[in-house]
């Protein structure tokens, strides 16, 4: 600690693994107490290897390693470049024990592990697929090396992720269905977070919302009925609806009598206006043929985002999860909303690729490949993997505008900052 702090540096320990991160650009500017890199070769400094000496460790060279922001960034064995990950191979490793498993059954692919286990024992170290040690020296059952390590992938990129998730209900099914089949079969089911996997599993996690209330208009024979329509989904939890905030919004021509003659005005105001009563909020589920009432949490009108939560959350729905990365020109997927809609009609998911992406008014945004119409508003744009990418807000004209969606990166950072405004 008091090395690296001498220097200006980040020092992290795991066990006998030991990292220093710099702010350095330049690696001449390396501090050679800790180390040097010259014609490609890292070496520690006499300093470092003094105090591991010290502390009776042993270094084991074939570990060293110098990177910068620019490779792999690994500590422990977790990638850290922009979020904590575990290596490709690990989960293809995964993938292709359950993909065994389902095509010729548990016992052959249990006998495959095991001899691919027993063969990697005649190879070095880092050529094993399984690398831990048994007091019994057998060979680890199957069934609990992935029971293990679906539960290090979940511990590693979130108990939301998209893969975990896929991959874990894969397990469930696997292993409970050994069990109904008789056979001496023993497992602990895996934790699943209810995410969206599928286009089935889209239609309990994306709702109709509407809003209505009594707005008292002078000149007007009654109060109007202002009302709106649009696009709600479950994000991050099962209680946290997004959809955008002109949703909430009102404008259109009423007749009133003026100085004695009827004339038309136009009215703009919406459901945050303290001057509209008897309001109320419902979300429809087409699916399900039901409604319940919500409230507004949160909205921005600069971003043009709205929260809503359920009054009382049901039961049995599904939430989405946000791509880890910035979706790219050209990846295709769904765009997911009810435009136009009328009771009896399912959600809308239409294929759609990204067209651009460009900042406006300081935001990010993607423009799509289908047209955003209008009930569309507040729907998720996602990936194929049903993450979203983005949140459907504005449709194009003939005289201008683009079908586009504000990039999920600003949903993400609006949350997190929690600087939104509260329904007044």
């Amino acid at each position: 600690m008091a090395l690296a702090r001498r220097h200006r540096a980040t020092y992290t320990r795991y066990a006998d693994d030991i990292s220093f991160s710099f702010s350095i650009r330049d690696a001449v500017r390396l501090p050679e107490n800790i180390c040097r890199f010259e014609s490609g070769t890292l070496t520690l400094g006499q300093e470092l290897q003094s105090i591991i000496l010290e502390n009776s460790f042993n270094i084991n060279s074939t570990k060293n390693r110098l990177s910068n922001r620019l490779n792999r960034l690994e500590v422990t064995g977790i990638t850290i470049n922009e979020f904590p990950n575990v290596k490709r191979n690990f989960i293809d490793r995964i993938r292709g024990a359950l993909h065994a498993w389902e095509v010729f059954g548990y016992i052959k692919a249990r006998d495959q592990w095991d001899a691919l286990i027993s063969e990697g024992l005649r190879l070095t170290r880092e050529k094993r697929i399984w690398l831990r040690q048994r007091r019994t020296r057998a060979v680890p059952e199957l069934a609990n090396v992935l029971w293990g390590k679906l539960l290090y992938l979940r511990m590693v990129r979130g108990a939301d992720d998209a893969i975990y998730t896929r991959l874990a209900e894969r397990y469930n099914v696997l292993c409970a269905k050994e069990v109904e089949e008789g056979r001496n079969f023993f497992f602990s089911k895996l934790p699943v977070e209810p995410i969206v996997r599928n286009s089935h599993d889209v239609d309990h996690a994306v709702f109709v919302v509407e809003w209505g209330g009594l707005y008292p208009v002078e000149g007007a024979k009654a109060p109007e009925f202002v009302c709106g329509q649009g696009t709600a989904f479950l994000y991050q939890s099962n209680n946290c609806l997004v959809t955008c905030e002109h949703v909430f919004r009102y404008k259109e021509s009423v007749k009133i009598t003026k100085y004695g003659e009827e004339v038309e005005e136009i009215l703009d105001t919406g459901y945050m206006s303290p001057d509209v009563y008897e309001k109320n909020i419902t979300i429809h589920s087409p699916v399900r043929g039901q409604t319940w009432d919500a409230k507004l949490v949160h909205y921005d009108s600069d971003r043009d985002l709205a929260i809503l939560e359920f009054v009382s959350p049901p039961e049995n729905v599904r939430h989405f999860t946000s791509l880890d990365a910035p979706i790219k020109k050209n990846e295709p997927g769904y765009l997911i909303g009810f435009p136009n809609w009328n009771p009896g009609r399912f959600s809308n998911q239409t294929n759609a690729s990204v067209l651009n992406r460009f900042p406006r008014k300081g935001l990010q945004r993607i423009e799509v490949s289908t047209n955003v119409r209008k009930g569309n508003s507040g729907g998720p744009y996602v990936d194929e993997l049903f993450r979203v990418a983005g949140i459907a807000q504005e449709g194009a004209t003939q005289s201008g505008g683009n079908d586009e969606c504000l990039c999920v990166s600003e949903l993400n950072t609006w949350l997190k900052n929690s600087t939104n405004k509260k329904e007044t």
